[in-house]
C-alpha cells in the first residue's frame, strides 16, 4: 500500500518527484513483482485507479513473476499503456514455479 501511494503521489505531485523527473516522467519505470498471492480486489483497484494514471503519463510498467533470479525472471508485461495486472499468469510464490506462457529473461552475472 505504501509503495502504491508513493507511485500515485509521484505521478500527481511534481513537487514530490526527484529533480530528474519533475518535468519528464519518461525515465520512470514502475516495477511490480507479482507472486500469485495477490487479492483479486487489489488487482481490480490498481487497474481502476493506478494503471490509468500510468497510461495517461506514458510511464513504463514492468510486471514480473519469478521465484528467484537463479531461475530467471518471467516478464508478465512491459508497457506504457497498462490495462490490467496478470495474477492469473503466476503461481503462488510457495510453488516455486513459473508459467510457460510468459517470456523468460535469464539474468547472468
Amino acid at each position: 500500500m505504501e509503495s502504491t501511494a508513493a507511485v500515485v503521489r509521484t505521478l500527481l505531485d511534481p513537487g514530490f518527484r526527484p529533480p530528474q523527473l519533475r518535468e519528464d516522467l519518461s525515465n520512470l519505470i514502475v516495477m511490480v513483482a507479482q507472486t500469485g498471492d495477490e487479492w483479486s480486489s487489489t488487482c481490480d483497484l490498481v487497474a481502476e485507479h493506478v494503471l490509468p494514471l500510468l497510461a495517461q503519463r506514458r510511464v513504463r510498467l514492468v510486471a514480473r513473476a519469478g521465484p528467484s533470479i537463479a531461475d530467471g525472471i518471467v516478464v508478465l508485461q512491459d508497457t506504457r499503456t497498462p490495462l490490467r495486472l496478470h495474477p492469473d499468469r503466476t503461481k503462488t510464490a510457495s510453488t516455486r514455479s513459473v508459467p510457460s506462457t510468459a517470456a523468460t529473461v535469464s539474468c547472468r552475472h
